[in-house]
């Protein structure tokens, strides 16, 4: 099944697992680079619903089991918390901005929330990764030492996380410390573009 609508580069899309009451899954949100998140029907592959943002769309997640939509962007490279009311599209209060998080200088090109202490980390072309409290919209702290674009990162565990990117390195990063524990130099030959960690087989997968 194909779904038409976006005019510009479709850049992530989620799966919404939370307007289904526990049935499944019928509905997906993308975003794209002509400023836009769609919401389709799987089913019938039709959009739903479109809001429009002041910047092309480049990472979306998920936060408080969907009552709320992140969005990270291109210029100006906002990062927005957006209401999201899953039973009705047409409420005045759908899609509206509840904050924004300011401070990357690049495109944001990766958020990945952390429900259990309302934690978000965002990685972008500005060479940083950023953590942010969400509930504040404050940003906590920084994570430097990438010396190109960052776009892509995953969870080890509680206090791990790792980072890939541009400059073809993968990097593991102490929450706590705030410091890189270790590095895999060149561990492709060009652009990293994926991460997925197996906890089960304790093993990392990247793709490039």
């Amino acid at each position: 099944k194909s779904f038409t609508g976006h005019t510009s580069y479709v850049y992530c899309v989620l799966s919404n697992k939370y307007n289904n009451m526990g049935g499944p899954i019928n509905q997906i949100i993308s975003c794209s680079y002509d400023k836009t998140i769609k919401t389709w029907d799987i089913e019938t592959g039709t959009c739903i619903h479109t809001i429009t943002s002041n910047q092309p769309i480049w990472s979306l997640a998920w936060w408080k089991q969907g009552q709320y939509l992140i969005e990270g962007g291109c210029y100006p490279y906002d990062i927005h918390i957006r209401q999201w009311n899953q039973y009705d599209h047409t409420s005045k209060d759908h899609g509206t901005i509840i904050k924004t998080l300011k401070g990357h200088t690049g495109t944001v090109r990766m958020l990945l929330v952390d429900e259990s202490n309302d934690q978000l980390l965002s990685c972008s072309d500005d060479k940083t990764i950023r953590l942010w409290n969400l509930n504040t919209g404050q940003q906590i702290k920084q994570f430097n030492g990438h010396t190109s674009y960052v776009y892509e990162l995953c969870k080890v565990d509680k206090n791990v996380f790792v980072s890939a990117g541009g400059d073809k390195s993968i990097k593991f990063w102490n929450m706590a410390s705030d410091t890189c524990i270790h590095t895999i130099d060149n561990a492709h030959s060009n652009s990293i573009l994926s991460l997925l960690y197996s906890a089960s087989n304790q093993v990392l997968i990247s793709a490039s």
